[in-house]
């Protein structure tokens, strides 16, 4: 009886340790996914009533959270802010064709963040994350050829 309570807690353990660990290394995907998720449904206007001012202000931070580590996790934050670092600040209305941090064209723009373009415009009236979360699906599909100059002079390609 009492090897067969050994064994049981043994066992409880483990599965405790492999869910554990399972909830913890979630994909740096999924972690983007739902952080930009979070922060796209937090920054909807018609979505202000929910919840209160703190509540909301929480939220909006463990999304935020949520969706910078992810893309951490995934090896390209440090890589995009070198591409950003030479491209153009996040509100850049210089360039008449390329908008953002990124320097992406309208048509970068529908195809990956097709979500922000029609709430927000342009590239360069979206928040930070969002341009990033857009940046990082071009790039999924992509790779680093839509920013030919600036990641040929950060050595990404």
């Amino acid at each position: 009886m009492k090897k067969v309570v050994v064994i049981l807690v043994a066992v409880l353990a483990a599965i405790t340790i492999a869910s554990s660990a399972r909830a913890e290394t979630s994909s740096p995907q999924k972690q983007i996914r739902k952080g930009a998720t979070g922060l796209t449904w937090l920054s909807n206007p018609a979505h202000a009533h929910f919840g209160t001012r703190r509540s909301r202000a929480r939220a909006y931070i463990r999304s935020r959270r949520l969706f910078f580590l992810g893309l951490r996790r995934a090896g390209w934050y440090d890589a995009a802010m070198c591409v950003h670092g030479k491209e153009g600040s996040w509100d850049d209305t210089r360039n008449p064709v390329d908008d953002g941090g990124m320097q992406m064209d309208i048509g970068f723009q529908t195809t990956y963040g097709l979500v922000y373009y029609r709430r927000w415009g342009r590239a360069y009236n979206w928040p930070d994350w969002a341009q990033l979360h857009a940046a990082f699906r071009g790039w999924s599909a992509r790779g680093w050829w839509p920013w030919p100059n600036t990641a040929h002079a950060c050595g990404l390609i």
